[in-house]
């Protein structure tokens, strides 16, 4: 069987395949309560990868040999660039959520978890979704348990006529993929 036959590699040319395409997405970040500004918004995104992960590889040592299993998966950090407008402020929301986790007005450590008061928890969930040519669901990754685990608010410089962005690193516990399939077109 040929591999440009039905199934194969032509069904990629066809005129009723629609691609993912790398500009049509959209983050939504966590309401953070309780802070003297509004949380990041959707706008604010620049740009984001997906959710990566791996797992750790585990060596059964044999008398002749070796062979490999899955071990413990983990999630890798997402890196995200923001615009920082003047209102209302990325870098401020960013900031407010930072300080959540650790205040450096005092040196508190927040928690991570406290379901009597969720307000005040620094873990948050977040959305990733990737939306269809029409603006609907495409692809969802709700993703659980994230906090800023370092930020940059990014250089200033007389000579530049840049927009001011920020750049963060988000950790997450887990990520959990939902799809939404429109309807196929292909007559058969």
């Amino acid at each position: 069987m040929s591999v440009f036959t039905e199934g194969g590699i032509n069904n990629i040319l066809s005129d009723t395949t629609e691609l993912k395409r790398v500009f049509r997405w959209v983050f939504t970040f966590p309401e953070i309560t309780g802070t003297d500004t509004s949380s990041l918004q959707n706008y604010h995104a620049k740009t984001s990868n997906r959710p990566k992960g791996s797992f750790e590889e585990v060596v059964i040592d044999s008398l002749g040999g070796k062979k490999w299993i899955g071990g413990k998966f983990a999630w890798e950090t997402i890196d995200m660039t923001l615009y920082d407008p003047l209102s209302p402020s990325a870098s401020k929301a960013l900031f407010d959520w930072f300080r959540l986790n650790y205040n450096p007005e005092d040196g508190s450590m927040g928690y991570e978890n406290k379901p009597e008061d969720p307000n005040v928890s620094y873990k948050k969930q977040c959305t990733l979704t990737m939306v269809t040519p029409d603006g609907t669901t495409g692809e969802e990754w709700t993703l659980k348990g994230c906090w800023p685990m370092s930020f940059d608010l990014g250089a200033l410089d007389y000579a530049g006529n840049d927009a001011v962005e920020i750049s963060f690193t988000m950790r997450y516990d887990n990520a959990v993929l939902s799809q939404s399939t429109p309807e196929s077109t292909t007559e058969g």
